[in-house]
């Protein structure tokens, strides 16, 4: 069962109605991580591992930056056998936060970040439209299945550039 819901599993049967259509159980079903495909949930940790490591490198980045600028201000202020030292270690800061900014241009964890979000998005949505069998996924259950793994598909090749641990 892909959700489930108060009063049973997800998808309920098809209405008695000869509609086809499916009725939620009451009060709705209850999306879960665990219900989501693979897909999401590896779209997801790139997303926050992005997240984390973007950040921690801008915190990075600001820090050498503060600590280099504060260093280089109070260099005047020492006596003159410790300007030398302390112009040193301004400049090895500096040097430093300029790392710190190349690795975070170079590796690009806000792609990562941004990407994995909006995969993770699109396959949350996807598998949404899925579960209550809206268009596109309307129809008999095994043209909602190829339709819905058709999108799965495009949305992973949409991202190959996300670094995505799918053996889950």
């Amino acid at each position: 069962a892909w959700c489930r819901g108060p009063g049973g599993t997800w998808p309920p049967p098809a209405a008695a109605d000869g509609t086809g259509r499916r009725t939620p159980p009451a009060g709705g079903p209850r999306l879960m991580t665990a219900d989501l495909p693979a897909l999401y949930v590896a779209a997801d940790a790139a997303a926050r591992k992005g997240r984390r490591i973007y950040v921690w490198l801008v915190r990075a980045d600001l820090a050498l930056l503060v600590a280099g600028a504060l260093l280089g201000v109070i260099v005047d202020q020492l006596p003159p056998p410790q300007r030398t030292p302390a112009r040193v270690g301004a400049a090895v800061l500096l040097a430093a936060a300029m790392l710190v900014k190349s690795s975070n241009h170079i590796r690009r964890p806000d792609h990562d970040w941004f990407g994995g979000r909006a995969a993770a998005e699109t396959v949350k949505t996807t598998a949404w439209r899925y579960m209550m069998r809206v268009s596109p996924l309307d129809g008999p259950d095994g043209e909602a299945d190829t339709k819905f793994a058709a999108i799965l598909r495009e949305a992973l090749m949409a991202r190959r550039e996300l670094r995505l641990d799918l053996a889950r």
